[in-house]
């Protein structure tokens, strides 16, 4: 009965997200392209700027190989990875006897987190798997393994390295003998990584996943992003908090707090990050529930959880169900596939990629990130690329609002292309709403070229 309960919830979920299915603009185009540029031989750090650890072009390069270029499958992968997620942690809880396990996927896959960042692919998906597989595999004894998923973890998103270093010291404290083969897996994985991009372009590889996380500023007040944690998921944080207090897990309490501590004192954190520290918290609480000796009290809090599951569901849907929608992102395209000429595209690196993917073109000089920090920090210039983009010729893509008066406010302008050189180089081509369900935001498309 558990077991189809279990696979129940994991049905509907899916069903839900598949009901829900629509291409999104995000960061997790950029991962797309990176992905498809790998396999056509263009890679990070030598041939582009990529501010993270290799693994998500590698996965991604992997992927679209296996889905023979299939964009609109890549869809899937948030999805399913957050199933997998909710399975392997319910499958970690019944190893540690936790009664209530079977709540498990439940508790994560319908927390408003999970509901808010699983409609589009993002890093934490996988450093969440490869954290949580780590533990299982140690769990199970197989501790080289358990190295090897840790450190692709971490050479995914190097957020993760503090959760693993956590763990590492909770494995050295507990006096095991795995903490070697941890070790040997996770070193040797690094090496047979990251060698060969390291190897080809050093400086490169240094600027850009080092140096650069470490300059950048806060983009957004770090209060504001722990705050709306705080309050889409209290219930949860308020029974993990007690049952951090209450139970003996090093195994997840030394990961929990390295990453705590460690995204309290970074100064440039989103909301995605705290994606990391969630499933600890689902793992605390259900611990400590299903230990409750009095039934009544136990069950009462099973409520409280279910009731918590169902406000989720309806803030996402009253609130985030519509954030990030670019259900037109194919019509964007066709416009691109009929114009006479083969200018690369170029702009929001949220839309760009995506857009180049569908059209069949090119991103220009493969600068998929036009983060505005990669500009401010010297690391890109944007006068020179504005200057060589016009005289090669490229379609500019602007995330834009317009308003009843006729004018209109572009995202970014003038991070990333030259606002001088726009004003003269640069003609308005057309407008496409992003998404069906506004007619108010739109993809700005000009055409900027050589007079």
């Amino acid at each position: 009965m558990k077991l189809k309960g279990l696979l129940g919830t994991i049905a509907v979920f899916l069903i839900y997200r598949l009901v829900t299915l629509t291409f999104r603009h995000g960061d997790g185009n950029l991962y797309l392209y990176a992905g498809h540029a790998l396999v056509q031989g263009i890679l990070p750090y030598r041939d582009y700027v990529f501010a993270d650890p290799p693994m998500m072009p590698i996965i991604l390069a992997f992927f679209e190989f296996v889905t023979r270029h299939a964009i609109d499958s890549y869809l899937l992968l948030p999805i399913l990875l957050e199933a997998l997620n909710a399975l392997l942690l319910s499958e970690l809880l019944k190893r540690w006897k936790a009664k209530l396990y079977w709540l498990a996927p439940l508790l994560y896959l319908f927390s408003l987190p999970i509901l808010r960042t699983s409609d589009h692919l993002q890093g934490s998906q996988l450093t969440v798997f490869f954290s949580l597989f780590g533990i299982f595999l140690w769990d199970k004894n197989k501790p080289l393994l358990s190295g090897i998923s840790w450190v692709l973890g971490c050479l995914t998103k190097l957020y993760l390295v503090p959760a693993y270093a956590g763990f590492l010291l909770a494995i050295y404290l507990s006096k095991s003998k795995t903490i070697k083969k941890l070790l040997i897996g996770s070193v040797i994985t690094t090496i047979l990584v990251l060698l060969p991009f390291i190897f080809l372009s050093p400086h490169h590889f240094f600027q850009d996943v080092i140096l650069f996380p470490l300059a950048r500023h806060a983009e957004f007040s770090k209060l504001t992003i722990l705050g709306n944690y705080a309050r889409d998921t209290w219930p949860l944080l308020l029974i993990g908090f007690i049952g951090m207090l209450r139970m003996e897990q090093p195994i997840i309490m030394f990961p929990l707090l390295a990453l705590t501590i460690f995204f309290l004192l970074f100064k440039d954190i989103f909301y995605i990050y705290l994606v990391n520290i969630h499933w600890y918290v689902i793992a605390l609480g259900i611990l400590f529930v299903g230990n409750i000796k009095k039934r009544w009290i136990q069950w009462g809090l099973v409520g409280g959880l279910l009731a918590y599951v169902g406000w989720s569901i309806f803030q996402y849907q009253a609130k985030f169900i519509n954030q990030s929608r670019f259900d037109n992102a194919p019509a964007v395209a066709e416009y691109l596939k009929n114009q006479p000429n083969n200018f690369a595209v170029y702009g929001f690196h949220e839309i760009v990629p995506l857009v180049a993917l569908l059209s069949s073109r090119n991103v220009y000089k493969n600068i998929l990130d036009t983060h505005p920090q990669l500009f401010s920090n010297g690391i890109l210039n944007r006068d020179e690329i504005s200057q060589s983009a016009t005289s090669d010729g490229v379609y500019l893509l602007y995330l834009e609002q317009l308003f009843p008066d006729g004018s209109r406010f572009r995202s970014l302008e003038g991070t990333f292309f030259s606002r001088k050189i726009f004003d003269e180089s640069c003609i308005h081509q057309t407008d496409i709403p992003i998404s069906k369900i506004y007619d108010d935001v739109v993809v700005g498309i000009y055409r900027c070229a050589p007079p």
